[in-house]
This record gives C-alpha cells, sequence and structure tokens, in this order.
C-alpha cells in the first residue's frame, strides 16, 4: 500500500547529515481516509503516519523495507488535515547494518510534535 501522491504529497525534501533527512509533505485534505476517519472531524490515523514514515525511509535509502518492529509510538495530538495541512517528518537513523536500520521518527507542524516513534526496518 502507497500513500505518497494519494494522502499527502512531498513539498520539500532536505538532509541536514548523512544520517537524518527532513520531509515536509501536504496532506490532501479530499483523500478518502478522512471521510470515514472521522465523518466531520477528519484526523490522520496512526496506521496512515507508520506507513508514511515507512514510505520517506525508502525514498531516501532507495530500498524496498518492511517495518520488523515499532517502539516508543507516541502519538501526542491528533493531526487534522483542516488545521496541519503542511508537516514535517524528520528521520534520523539510530543503528544500522547491512540488513536492518533502526531509526527515530518525529512529525511535527509548527513547532508542536504530533507524533514520534522508533522503528525497527529489514530490507528486502
Amino acid at each position: 500500500m502507497t500513500i505518497l501522491g494519494n494522502l499527502y504529497s512531498i513539498v520539500g525534501e532536505t538532509h541536514p547529515s548523512e544520517s537524518k533527512a527532513d520531509y515536509v509533505i501536504r496532506l490532501d485534505a479530499n483523500d478518502i481516509i478522512f471521510k470515514a476517519h472521522f465523518p466531520n472531524e477528519p484526523i490522520l490515523p496512526g496506521a496512515c503516519i507508520t506507513q508514511m514514515v515507512l514510505e520517506l525511509y525508502e525514498r531516501w535509502t532507495g530500498r524496498n523495507a518492511d517495518i520488523s518492529r515499532i517502539g516508543n509510538l507516541k502519538f501526542l495530538s491528533a493531526i487534522s488535515p483542516a488545521e496541519e495541512t503542511e508537516l514535517t517528518v524528520s528521520i534520523e537513523k539510530a543503528d544500522t547494518n547491512d540488513q536492518t536500520d533502526r531509526i527515530k521518527a518525529s512529525i511535527t507542524h509548527a513547532a508542536i510534535c504530533h507524533a514520534k516513534m522508533s522503528m525497527d526496518i529489514i530490507y528486502h
């Protein structure tokens, strides 16, 4: 399932260091997911947040990957496409080897952190 190009688009990308990437993304408030989650009060589902992080990490590394473990997953406040149309997704490599990477990610808007997580990523 790819949600890039449907639920969100990339409007900016920077790599401040070899181990860090920042993406500015724009949510599509008209995407069907917001009609179901939840009608009249849409919020970005947690599953979509983790999928966005995976897709952006795959884009950064140029490798197909899967999440093997999610740790320290915290949704700190709801993300409404009506209020937070642009978000910053920051991803940092915490540990890496040939087959797996451990990453940390955060999703922010206007200096407010909405979500943060760590993931183990495996390549295929």
